[in-house]
């Protein structure tokens, strides 16, 4: 149960972190529209010159937004490891406590037939107590 609670808080870590990936890819994408959108709708002088230099560049931001997009295929890769470790380890938890209560019925159904073996026999005891007591 502890490892599955260990595991399970491992789990909810990298959820956590997959969720503020994928805040950042959004976040980086947003701001690339934004700034195209300013240069759509810019209408000076410097308008093109400023757009050229962006566009020399953009290779940075699609490099930064590919290297968090490669980040969060990785943790999604981990998270669907540690759910499938979760839930083995609940199969694995449920095969053993069922195991379990089989070895109880199974003691309890050994104790029972003792007991009963053990009034069998004082029956007989008894019984042959009276017939001998008898002749």
């Amino acid at each position: 149960m502890k490892q599955e609670e260990i595991k399970r808080s491992e789990l909810v870590a990298i959820t956590e972190q997959i969720g503020a990936l994928r805040a950042g890819i959004m976040l980086e994408k947003a701001a690339l529209r934004r700034k195209l959108a300013e240069f759509r709708d810019r209408h000076d002088d410097s308008q093109l010159t400023d757009q050229q230099l962006f566009l020399q560049h953009i290779h940075v931001f699609d490099g930064k937004i590919a290297t968090l997009e490669q980040n969060l295929r990785k943790l999604e890769d981990i998270r669907r490891t540690k759910t499938a470790e979760i839930l083995e380890l609940r199969k694995t938890r449920k095969g053993l406590e069922k195991l379990r209560e089989k070895a109880k019925t199974e003691f309890v159904r050994e104790q029972e037939k003792i007991e009963q073996d053990l009034l069998d026999d004082n029956t007989t005891m008894r019984f042959a107590a009276k017939i001998l007591h008898h002749t």
